[in-house]
């Protein structure tokens, strides 16, 4: 089996005979170079060990698709088409309320 094979597979072991075989070392500043800072140098980083936000992972993986230079998410804030409708605006959209004052309130009382 090919080690592109085991990966796609999800295979640990095949995970880990990789980082051995370029280096934890390297492993990591590849990581840095596509803004994932603060991975732990150790085996188990092929295992997921790091912490990764979804934000950082995002932009990395933006590398992939642009030739290898890394660029920073953004959000999408308003579409219009090319005759300038608007098809989505943010503003418009509103958010579900979701206030959690409730429950914080109910947490404090069990705690005094």
């Amino acid at each position: 089996m090919t080690m592109r094979a085991a990966l796609r597979m999800s295979s640990n072991r095949a995970a880990v005979q990789l980082l051995q075989q370029i280096g934890i070392p390297t492993a990591v500043r590849y990581a840095q170079r596509l803004g994932i800072s603060n991975m732990p140098a150790v085996p188990s980083l092929a295992l997921g060990s790091g912490e990764v936000s979804l934000v950082a992972m995002t932009s990395a993986y933006s590398a992939f698709a642009n030739q290898g230079m890394v660029t920073p998410p953004s959000l999408i804030r308003r579409v219009d088409d090319a005759s300038g409708q608007v098809l989505y605006d943010r503003q418009r959209a509103g958010a579900r309320d979701q206030r959690v004052d409730r429950v914080h309130h109910g947490v404090d009382d069990e705690r005094t």
